[in-house]
């Protein structure tokens, strides 16, 4: 008889033990998981950038770790040489808040054009957001060569476009997430041993 009890104690043992590792384990993958990208692609207009400064686009964030872009064209070829565009993400919606990070990057010449500009990212998962929270992101030019697809309607309702510093409508833009998801062996090793955990429990 004790002998017996103390067999069911040993099972009754590694059962907790199971059910607290795949618990662990399918938390884990959830907290891993990511969104989607926020995109919103509508356009019926374009702004000079260096002409609209500040300009920038507000939006909540759904993900720790993202990239930022915007919907580019090179409008003015003939300016000078192609430059580096500069975007700083700004905590909060609106231009006033800290800086949190600033990244300079070299487009493509010849990219996009009027109406139909091109995503090009800019990538700031060096840092970790708020989900939640909203965040600007901006965008400086040294130069009139480069512009940016524009929405005069207020089509995204997270946030908003900042043109010559005042709220007007959305920018075309795009958020995607770089957070890295829980390995798929993660979730299939978290349901084995809960599978294997209701298989001892009969």
């Amino acid at each position: 008889m004790l002998t017996r009890l103390i067999r069911f104690n040993n099972k009754t043992t590694i059962m907790k033990y199971l059910k607290s590792i795949t618990l662990a384990l399918l938390l884990a993958f959830a907290h891993g998981a990511i969104a989607g990208p926020i995109l919103q692609p509508l356009t019926n207009g374009a702004v000079q950038i260096n002409a609209h400064e500040p300009l920038g686009q507000s939006f909540v964030a759904e993900d720790t770790g993202v990239k930022v872009a915007f919907s580019f064209f090179d409008v003015n070829q003939h300016v000078g040489p192609n430059q580096a565009l500069t975007m700083t993400l700004l905590d909060g919606d609106g231009l006033g808040g800290a800086a949190l990070m600033s990244v300079s990057q070299l487009l493509p010449a010849n990219l996009g054009s009027i109406g139909s500009g091109v995503f090009f990212d800019f990538d700031f998962s060096a840092i970790n957001l708020i989900i939640g929270n909203s965040y600007t992101a901006i965008i400086d030019a040294p130069s009139a060569r480069w512009g940016l697809d524009t929405n005069s309607s207020d089509v995204y309702a997270g946030g908003t476009a900042y043109v010559n510093g005042s709220a007007s409508g959305d920018l075309a833009f795009r958020v995607t997430p770089t957070s890295v998801p829980a390995p798929a062996a993660l979730l299939l090793l978290a349901i084995g041993l809960l599978g294997l955990g209701v298989r001892r429990g009969g």
